[in-house]
């Protein structure tokens, strides 16, 4: 285990160093990041993006949360944080889309039962009850997505040139 000061730096290499920091200044890149999210929610799961659009959903009440609390604010496990950083560190800020889009696929059956905007919302805060091997194995399962660290890397870099 680290040290409080080993872990501080290490937050601030994730942060600096793999584009995290973007998600936590302010509120134009997470934007463009649920546009993002939005179309490839549109594009891996269409029955499920349908059923939202008809409950008037929008992807930024649970894609927002989870990418600002590392998905932690639906789950208490915190073998999920440790895993998902250890796949940042690997596969950069795309994994917050893959992750994102692993557990809706997971919950889609459970999802498209519910018929109310409500009941939809509290399985989106509270999938802690998907097993960890479950999340990852389901967001390392989706194939690459063309040009989406590209785009995510431009999106930062624009974001970053309004704020200087």
């Amino acid at each position: 285990l680290f040290r409080e000061e080993e872990a501080f730096w290490l937050m601030v290499i994730i942060f600096q160093d793999y584009g995290v920091e973007s998600m936590f200044c302010g509120d134009a890149y997470v934007t463009r990041c649920a546009h993002t999210f939005d179309c490839l929610f549109a594009q891996e799961l269409p029955v499920l993006w349908e059923h939202f659009r008809s409950l008037h959903i929008e992807s930024t009440l649970f894609f927002t949360p989870w990418i600002r609390s590392f998905f932690m604010c639906s789950s208490t496990d915190l073998r999920l944080a440790v895993r998902f950083l250890d796949v940042l560190l690997v596969f950069g800020v795309e994994v917050f889309f893959r992750v994102a889009i692993g557990i809706l696929r997971l919950l889609q059956e459970r999802l498209l039962t519910e018929k109310e905007f409500i009941p939809l919302l509290h399985v989106l805060k509270n999938f802690g009850d998907l097993p960890v091997d479950h999340i990852m194995a389901a967001a390392h399962a989706i194939d690459s997505w063309a040009g989406l660290e590209k785009e995510l890397q431009l999106e930062r870099r624009h974001s970053d040139e309004r704020s200087d």
